[in-house]
């Protein structure tokens, strides 16, 4: 099981998308080879804005597509199922994202494992 999954589902806001799928790859960046302790995965909600072309971009990340708007609320359910990780960080698709804040969530997880529950800013 890997650690930590970082979930984000998405609808008709692939430039704001892309800012935000930038500074998750920055933070993994930053993680180095414990990178490889999580994943990210985004879930498109029947975007038509480009949303497909920018997560192309992100080759390391999954991309899911639902072929009908389902709903937040079931689009979140969608990956939190398709999650592998013990933990989730759901961010949204608009999130001004701070890469040490996913460095330091990390390392928090690691240094807590017994901790069931992370609130972050």
């Amino acid at each position: 099981m890997l650690l930590l999954t970082i979930a984000i589902p998405t609808f008709n806001r692939a430039a704001l998308l892309d800012r935000t799928l930038s500074a998750v790859t920055e933070g993994l960046y930053k993680l180095g080879v414990d990178s490889s302790c999580l994943e990210v995965i985004i879930s498109s909600n029947a975007s038509s804005d480009g949303t497909r072309e920018v997560c192309s971009k992100y080759k390391q990340f999954y991309y899911f597509e639902q072929k009908v708007n389902i709903g937040y609320d079931k689009n979140v359910l969608f990956l939190c199922q398709k999650s592998h990780g013990k933990y989730i960080l759901l961010l949204s698709d608009d999130d001004i994202f701070d890469s040490q804040g996913l460095v330091d969530l990390f390392y928090s997880i690691k240094k807590y494992p017994e901790t069931d529950v992370f609130f972050c800013n």
